[in-house]
């Protein structure tokens, strides 16, 4: 057996998920870890000059502003780095699901014409179902991957339109506090882990596909 009869379409569902874990975590954490520093040095601060202030009115009050500053300029940093992260974990993930609708082009060609859908994720489900017959509907984590793709959205575009469109089509919406954008570390995890299993689905959902394409190829 020589490395012309190993099918690496069984080697994606490994792939991706390293790449997740060594390129989109690391970053994540490391950017949630300085997001935590910020805060404390935020806090530190503030009663630093609370203390310094002791008893003048106009003093505190600028404390209090300053923090309050610094507190916004947190939350956008938060902001920025939530929507990088869902932005290439959903990334990853439809480029991955892209290629491996490439080892069917022979077997399974696609449609002439642009699959129908209101977005790319609609298209992507309507081509697997079409062309391959894997219906993402059938795996309990494909509603995961909807409210990424809306997060991812709602975080891209900070617009109340992208915002309300993903709270109102979210059951139980996790990346958000009140209204507004927000991606906490276990929330993040949580999806994160949610499109690592979905994706490792598809693959095993393709391989008798896959397997049964490759032994109609060697009978003929």
């Amino acid at each position: 057996m020589g490395w012309k009869d190993v099918d690496f379409f069984e080697l994606e569902a490994t792939w991706f998920s390293e790449e997740l874990h060594k390129v989109i975590l690391p970053l994540f954490e490391e950017g949630d870890e300085r997001l935590a520093r910020w805060e404390e040095e935020r806090k530190e601060l503030l009663n630093r000059t609370l203390l310094e202030a002791k008893d003048d009115e106009a003093e505190m009050q600028t404390a209090h502003a300053l923090a309050d500053l610094e507190d916004s300029h947190i939350t956008q940093r938060g902001q920025v780095l939530g929507a990088a992260a869902l932005h290439y974990l959903y990334a990853t993930l439809k480029t991955r699901l892209k290629e491996l609708e490439r080892y069917f082009d022979k077997t399974h060609p696609g449609a002439p014409v642009r699959y129908k859908g209101k977005s790319e994720l609609e298209r992507l489900r309507n081509e697997y179902a079409q062309r391959l017959a894997v219906d993402f509907e059938k795996s309990p984590l494909f509603q995961s991957i909807v409210e990424l793709a809306l997060a991812r959205n709602a975080g891209i575009h900070l617009s109340v339109e992208t915002m309300t469109e993903y709270v109102e089509k979210v059951k139980s919406p996790r990346f958000c506090k009140g209204r507004e954008f927000y991606v906490g570390r276990e929330g993040f995890l949580e999806i994160f882990s949610e499109t690592d299993r979905f994706f490792r689905w598809v693959v095993e959902s393709l391989i008798p596909i896959r397997r049964a394409a490759a032994g109609a190829k060697h009978t003929l």
